[in-house]
């Protein structure tokens, strides 16, 4: 199967056990022909996916094709796993396999984008499933491309934003509907890997009902598990939801200016600066917020990690960042703001509602304007 797009790649990387088990009821069996592979060396991994976000591949067992694409493995597991069998050391097209005590027949055409004709695997063809909706999606949302750009160019921003969030709802909508239909556990955590920054309590009530049933001692639950209590850990410590930490630096002339005098107003603290690529090429999103609510309440305050004055002050002329709440320390290593709000990386900005209460982070493209709607409507 050739991976479809980036769409899925996030999906199909992961990992297993360093050791198979021997009862003889766990055997399993691949077999069958792969055309334009002949003569060419099949590798079989099994995959699972690991909370350090890392891949994670095991080699479960090699065979070579015959002259004509046959081949052959036989082997263990101790459950049924996730795996990646490719040929030729190519990564970049590969059949994805649930597998576990089946013999399993395969009818392919190496690098062909479509999946293989699979016989004895019913998970296999339930994952297929999923698979091929994706496609239809991936194909779908390419060819709105075009329609998309021409809205965009007519400056209908509000109605693309729409579009685009009805697109990600759907597309998380076919792994929540095969998530609830499946049966196979490691084929459900393959495709929950795409959830947790979307619908991380959606993750949660699966593993908490999951851990309590027959497949309990799955690698993929306990892994799963891990991953929880880390992401559960991450949002505990999250300035989301706490009160502001005030900030206080000087502008280009020097004065001191804090973000507590902003208090009653909805302020978007934004840390950039000049020489950051993706600061720049999100600044213009910030402008248009700014613009559109300023007179309802909304404002910027822009802290800078730039080390040259003269550098921050051309970007903020040349991106037209006209609001008056610019600070910069000129030393970024020593940036209090930065390190109390924990920045490791920039853009990054925080929004704070009229109570002082920072109520998301990281807004980019759209996604600010249509939560300040929200806050501040018509």
């Amino acid at each position: 199967m050739k991976i479809l797009s980036l769409i899925l790649l996030p999906l199909l990387i992961g990992g297993l056990l360093n050791s198979c088990a021997s009862q003889k009821s766990e055997a399993f069996e691949i077999s069958g022909v792969i055309k334009g592979a002949e003569n060419k060396k099949v590798l079989l991994e099994s995959m699972t996916f690991p909370a350090n976000g890392q891949p994670n591949f095991v080699v479960i067992d090699t065979a070579w094709t015959d002259n004509i694409g046959n081949f052959e493995i036989k082997n263990y597991l101790p459950e049924r796993m996730i795996c990646r069998m490719t040929i030729d050391g190519d990564q970049m097209n590969y059949y994805i396999l649930s597998v576990h005590n089946e013999k399993i027949k395969i009818d392919a055409s190496w690098k062909d984008p479509g999946n293989p004709k699979v016989e004895g695997s019913s998970a296999t063809n339930s994952l297929f499933g999923l698979m091929d909706a994706l496609r239809s999606f991936d194909t779908e949302a390419g060819m709105m491309n075009d329609s998309l750009r021409t809205l965009k160019s007519l400056g209908k921003d509000s109605i693309v934003d729409a579009i685009l969030d009805d697109m990600k709802l759907n597309y998380f909508a076919i792994f929540k509907n095969y998530v609830d239909t499946t049966t196979v556990t490691s084929n459900a955590v393959l495709a929950l890997e795409s959830m947790y920054d979307f619908d991380f309590d959606y993750v949660k009530s699966y593993y908490n009902k999951a851990k309590n049933s027959a497949d309990s001692s799955s690698v993929y639950l306990k892994e799963m598990g891990e991953k929880i209590t880390l992401r559960e850990a991450e949002l505990a410590n999250s300035i989301v939801g706490k009160p502001f930490m005030d900030v206080e630096q000087p502008d280009p002339k020097g004065n001191m200016r804090k973000l507590s005098d902003l208090k009653g107003k909805v302020v978007l603290l934004d840390f950039w600066a000049s020489w950051c690529g993706p600061c720049r090429q999100e600044n213009p999103n910030v402008v248009k917020a700014y613009n559109k609510y300023k007179s309802k309440g909304f404002t910027v305050f822009s802290v800078s990690l730039d080390d040259n004055k003269n550098k921050w002050l051309d970007a903020i002329k040349k991106d037209g960042l006209i609001w008056e709440n610019h600070v910069c320390l000129l030393d970024q290593k020593n940036n209090k703001a930065a390190s109390d709000y924990r920045v490791t990386g920039i853009p990054m900005s925080f929004l704070i509602d009229q109570n002082g209460i920072v109520i998301a982070e990281n807004l980019r493209g759209g996604a600010l304007e249509k939560k300040l709607a929200e806050l501040l409507p018509d």
